[in-house]
């Protein structure tokens, strides 16, 4: 029996794409296959974990694919009339129907308050043949109760993150994109600051956008407030700063003689990696 999963990433990102994730899945060799237990939702693993088993998921899979809805993208789709919920569903469509071979059963991590309304509008724009159509499962937490989900959530994770990394390697945005990321919101004020637009990576209706550009053109200090920490690894697996605790502590579990510390600024945090690495 073939079985497809499907999630998305990034959704509620006030920077950067709206993911989605397909995987087709024997559901056999997915029981038997070696990760079947480490499957979950790609949110309750660590990054060095999703990425192993992105690279597993790739392997054992029957198929894989992922759509890219850019933030470009988005901000056209709104322009037009579209809603987030629609465009969910879209995306979610647009990933099944690039699928090769018919899946016999269908399984969503539901995007909409109504999870029977989500799957039926995601039905109704698949390719295949009312007489022979997949049996569509839709349900909250999709990623959590399904092996298939679980996996199709640490594909567009993994993807989206990668998407994410490059656009700050390139210096292009930074933080994760996340709304609630102090170090993206601080991006957005300064950015507006000094240009008096957002980037063009940004989403443009979304209400912290409004919030960042209200601060900046009422006087606001810009990034006053946010609690920001910069976690300086000087001996782990991976020398650097990073900008979580969890970050922090990946790089330091299980090493030996480890020497990490926080603090408020990033150049502290550089002159106690070069003092102790």
């Amino acid at each position: 029996m073939l079985i497809a999963g499907v999630d998305e990433a990034g959704r509620g990102c006030v920077i950067g794409s709206l993911v989605v994730g397909c995987i087709l899945f024997d559901s056999k060799k997915l029981e038997e296959c070696e990760i079947y237990h480490d499957l979950n939702d790609s949110k309750k693993l660590s990054p060095a974990k999703r990425e192993r088993l992105d690279k597993q998921i790739d392997k054992f899979a029957e198929e894989v694919c992922i759509v890219d809805m850019t933030a470009k993208e988005i901000n056209k789709n709104h322009a037009s009339g579209m809603t987030l919920n629609e465009m969910g569903v879209q995306a979610f469509a647009d990933a099944l129907n690039l699928l090769d071979t018919k899946p016999d059963a269908i399984y969503l991590d539901a995007a909409d308050i109504f999870e029977e309304r989500f799957g039926k509008q995601i039905s109704e724009k698949l390719k295949w043949d009312v007489e022979d159509f997949p049996k569509v499962f839709s349900e909250h937490k999709g990623d959590e109760k399904w092996k298939v989900v679980s996996a199709a959530s640490i594909v567009a994770k993994v993807y989206r993150d990668e998407g994410i990394e490059y656009l700050k390697s390139v210096g292009k945005i930074e933080g994760s994109g996340y709304p609630a990321d102090p170090y993206t919101r601080k991006f957005l004020e300064e950015y507006y600051a000094k240009n008096k637009k957002f980037p063009p990576e940004a989403r443009k209706k979304w209400s912290t956008l409004d919030k960042n550009k209200e601060k900046v053109e009422n006087g606001g200090i810009v990034g006053k407030n946010e609690k920001i920490f910069y976690y300086a690894v000087a001996k782990g697996k991976n020398v650097g700063i990073y900008k979580t605790w969890d970050e922090c502590c990946e790089q330091v579990s299980g090493v030996s003689g480890c020497s990490y510390k926080k603090f408020k600024t990033k150049k502290e945090a550089k002159r106690f990696i070069k003092t102790n690495s």
